[in-house]
């Protein structure tokens, strides 16, 4: 096994491509593994398990480096699927890079709640407000799930009580009653006497 994983690394070449190399470091480095089970204390396997580790660990960062700045590009549905792929990866090295990928998994959540929170997108960011709390209780991302709460209220609620009362009927007619129910306790704080008694 370790002989045919030293074959895999041999067949790496500088032309060969990411994909390619990222392949035969995974085989070659699950063969080590392989080795290091049935012989934990040989030299050779320990040293090839290193430099695997190693190259793995290279990619891992390489792919990390490219989530953010996706993220920063706002190609987020391209940067969740190469986060998918890098904690796949980690995953073969023991989950050396745990930290580091939830803090990119998180930033890349927040930023895209950023960009639908901009296009007031209330549902979308909150969704996605959920996914980065998921990962970490940040201080920015509880600061931003208030935002995007009080401004889908605000928008719910209209611009005056008759308008509240049209997204009411809106809401109630589309099925969504736990949105209903929390404009209906919006618009019951903010009616006056009037309104209140209006039959």
């Amino acid at each position: 096994r370790l002989a045919e994983a030293e074959a895999i690394r041999g067949a790496i070449s500088p032309e060969s491509g990411e994909a390619v190399r990222e392949r035969a470091y995974i085989q070659a480095f699950n063969l080590v593994v392989k080795v290091k089970d049935v012989e934990p204390r040989d030299v050779e396997g320990s040293r090839a398990y290193r430099e695997l580790r190693s190259d793995i660990s290279a990619i891992v960062r390489k792919r990390l480096a490219g989530v953010d700045e996706l993220s920063t590009e706002g190609s987020f549905d391209e940067a969740k699927t190469v986060l998918a792929l890098v904690k796949e990866l980690d995953s073969r090295i023991g989950r050396a890079f745990a930290s580091e990928i939830d803090e990119s998994e998180y930033g890349l959540y927040l930023a895209w709640a950023r960009y639908h929170e901009s296009r007031k997108e209330w549902s979308k960011a909150e969704s996605l407000i959920k996914a980065a709390l998921a990962v970490r209780k940040g201080s920015e991302a509880i600061a931003l799930q208030k935002r995007i709460s009080s401004a889908a209220e605000a928008e719910e609620r209209g611009a005056t009580f008759e308008a509240g009362l049209r997204n009411l009927d809106a809401l109630i007619s589309k099925g969504s009653l736990a949105k209903a129910q929390r404009l209906l306790a919006s618009l019951s704080k903010s009616a006056t006497g009037a309104q209140r008694s209006d039959p």
